[in-house]
């Protein structure tokens, strides 16, 4: 890691204060570049599911529970990496690039991070031109986003799916 850290203060003091321009189909391009956000960067793979439990045990596939033929079905319990207490342990001051994935074969996700701003910068698409921030961000089944959150302070951060929908029939996810 030291020999990396090296090589990118070598590049770095070979590339400070240049900025260059370049047009492409009469677009004006500036291009800078920092190793610096490389390397305070920890990255995290987040699949994002529900399962339906009831009394204790995963609940069966039954005609009259499947509501949703088409999709599948809601689940009561999130999961995230397949485990309803997922933790992450990450470092005061370090932004964490989330590579977030919506497992859920019917539950779309409003996903947010108390305490931090998500800052959307890829999709399924690819790297947007423009980040931009948000208090959350809703994953359709099957989506996938990059975001990346700084964590200022050490503590406890909840992952939360917040629904307003559900929240007004007084169901609790």
């Amino acid at each position: 890691s030291e020999g990396l850290r090296n090589l990118f203060n070598k590049l770095h003091t070979m590339l400070l204060g240049l900025e260059k321009d370049y047009n492409e189909e009469q677009k004006k391009i500036r291009i800078f570049w920092s190793y610096k956000s490389y390397l305070s960067i920890c990255e995290a793979l987040l699949i994002l599911d529900d399962i339906l439990i009831k009394n204790d045990n995963i609940e069966g596939f039954k005609k009259d529970s499947v509501n949703y033929a088409l999709m599948g079905r809601f689940g009561n319990v999130m999961l995230i990496n397949w485990d309803t207490n997922y933790e992450l342990n990450v470092k005061r001051g370090e932004v964490v690039r989330f590579y977030l994935t919506n497992a859920a074969n019917a539950r779309p996700f409003n996903l947010s991070i108390e305490g931090t701003k998500l800052k959307i910068v890829g999709s399924d698409i690819g790297k947007y031109e423009k980040e931009f921030l948000s208090e959350s961000l809703v994953l359709g089944s099957a989506e996938r986003y990059i975001v990346e959150a700084y964590f200022k302070e050490p503590g406890v951060y909840k992952i939360l799916n917040k629904n307003k929908v559900l929240a007004r029939l007084n169901y609790n996810f």
